[in-house]
C-alpha cells in the first residue's frame, strides 16, 4: 500500500521549512540592526545642566555689586547673570537665545548690562532709563548731528582690531549704514540725499552738500547701493545691502531698532555665542545668499537672495562663477530586479541595515517559494 500524504501534512511541513528558513534569515539582519540602534544613555549621562544653568564665571562690578553668569541650553544658546551686592540677589539679566541680544538695568546707582555672548560691564549710571547704549554688534561711542537733518550713531568694534558702524537715520527712520577701519577700508562715504556723510577709520564722522559734477552728480556708494529689508522671525529683521564692495547685512531688534549683528564679504559668518544662525553663502560669487536660522534644534534654515548691484554701478573686488547655493550631493541607487526588488524599498538617506534586511527577506520568500513548490511536485507524483 503506498503511503500518500495528505495535503494538510504538505502544507504543515511547508510551514515549519518557511518558519525555520525565515529565522534563519531574519536573524543576522535583526542582530544588525539591533546593533546599530543608538543605546540609550543611562541615568545621569549625558544630560544637560537644569533650567538653573551652568555656572561660568563671578564678575566684579562697579558699586560692590557682583554678577554670577549662567549659561542656558546647547544650540540656542542664552545667558542669565544674577546680580548680587553682599548676599542679596537684587535682580536678574537674561541676554540671547529667545531673549534680546542685550539686557541693562541699574541696580543702586549701577547701571549693568549683559550681552548675548554672556559678557557683563557697568558702569555708574548718569541718570538714564536703565537700558544703556551698549549693543553686542559694538560700544556706542558718540552720537551726532549731521548736515539735512540726519543722525549718526556710531559703535566701536573689537579692543585690538578696531573697526567702527554708524547707524545713519533721517527724523527716526534708520537709512543705509557706514563701516571703517581694520578689515573694512579707511572710510566709507554715502549720499543720502544730497547730504554726503564719510564714517572714518579712526570713528570720526563728517558730513557736507554733495555738489556732484557736471551737474549731474558724482556716481555715489549710496546711488550703488540696493537694500532690502527681511523678517527672518524671532523679532529681528535682516538688512541686506549689495554694494560695489559686496554684499553686507545688518541684523536689527524688530521692536528697538537696534543692531543685534553684521556680516559682510569679509566677515561672512555670526559667531556661535550670536545665538541665532547668520551667514553670507558665497560672499565673493555672483550670486550671494544669506542664511539664517532663528530656531535651531532641526528647524529648517531660511535662505535669501541679495537684491542687485544698481545699474551703472561696477564691483571694486573680482567675483567667482558659481553662485551662493550650498553644496549639493547626488547619489545614485541600484533597484534590485526580480525576487529581490519585492522586499526592497531603497532612500538616498535611509538605512543600510534596513536595506539588507528587506534584501534578505525577499531572498527567504524567494527560497521558501522554491522548497515549497519542490515539495508539492515532489508529492503529487508519488
Amino acid at each position: 500500500m503506498s503511503f500518500r500524504p495528505s495535503y494538510r501534512r504538505v502544507s504543515l511541513r511547508a510551514a515549519l521549512a518557511a518558519a525555520v528558513l525565515a529565522s534563519a534569515v531574519l536573524a543576522p539582519a535583526t542582530a544588525a540592526l539591533a546593533d546599530s540602534a543608538p543605546a540609550a544613555p543611562a541615568a545621569g549621562q549625558g544630560q544637560q545642566a537644569t533650567d538653573e544653568g551652568t555656572p561660568v564665571r563671578t564678575d566684579l562690578l562697579e558699586g560692590g555689586l557682583t554678577a554670577r553668569v549662567f549659561k542656558h541650553g546647547d544650540q540656542h544658546i542664552y545667558y542669565t547673570a544674577a546680580v548680587l551686592k553682599g548676599s542679596k540677589e537684587l535682580g536678574t539679566l537674561r541676554a540671547g537665545g529667545g531673549y534680546a541680544a542685550e539686557d541693562s538695568k541699574v541696580f543702586d546707582g549701577i547701571e549693568v548690562t549683559l550681552d548675548f555672548t554672556g559678557a557683563v560691564t557697568s558702569a555708574v549710571d548718569a541718570g538714564s532709563d536703565g537700558q544703556g547704549p551698549v549693543t553686542p554688534a559694538g560700544v556706542l561711542v558718540h552720537t551726532d548731528r549731521l548736515k539735512g537733518d540726519l543722525t549718526a550713531k556710531v559703535y566701536k568694534h573689537g579692543d585690538t582690531d578696531v573697526y567702527y558702524s554708524a547707524d545713519i537715520d533721517r527724523k527716526g527712520k534708520v537709512l543705509a549704514g557706514l563701516v571703517a577701519g581694520f578689515g573694512h577700508g579707511k572710510q566709507d562715504t554715502k549720499v543720502y540725499g544730497d547730504i554726503s556723510v564719510t564714517l572714518h577709520s579712526d570713528g570720526r564722522i563728517t558730513s557736507a552738500d554733495d555738489h556732484g559734477s557736471d551737474g549731474q552728480g558724482p556716481v555715489t556708494p549710496v546711488q550703488c547701493v540696493a537694500t532690502v529689508n527681511k523678517d527672518i522671525g524671532a523679532g529681528t529683521t535682516a538688512r541686506l545691502s549689495t554694494g560695489p564692495s559686496g554684499p553686507s547685512v545688518v541684523f536689527l531688534d524688530a521692536g528697538s531698532g537696534k543692531v543685534v549683528g553684521q556680516l559682510s564679504r569679509l566677515h561672512p559668518k555670526l559667531p556661535a555665542s550670536a545665538g541665532f544662525l547668520g551667514e553670507i553663502i558665497g560672499p565673493d560669487s555672483v550670486a550671494p545668499r544669506l542664511r539664517t536660522n532663528m530656531e535651531g534644534g532641526g528647524h529648517p534654515a531660511s535662505v535669501t537672495e541679495f537684491p542687485e548691484l544698481p545699474a551703472g554701478c561696477s564691483y571694486t573686488y573680482t567675483r567667482t562663477s558659481g553662485n551662493g547655493s550650498e553644496t549639493q550631493t547626488s547619489q545614485t541607487s541600484v533597484v534590485p530586479k526580480g525576487s529581490v526588488a519585492a522586499g526592497a524599498e531603497i532612500e538616498q538617506h535611509g538605512s543600510p541595515v534596513l536595506i539588507a534586511v528587506g534584501g534578505a527577506a525577499a531572498a527567504g520568500a524567494a527560497g521558501l517559494g522554491f522548497v515549497v513548490l519542490r515539495r508539492r511536485t515532489a508529492a503529487a507524483g508519488r
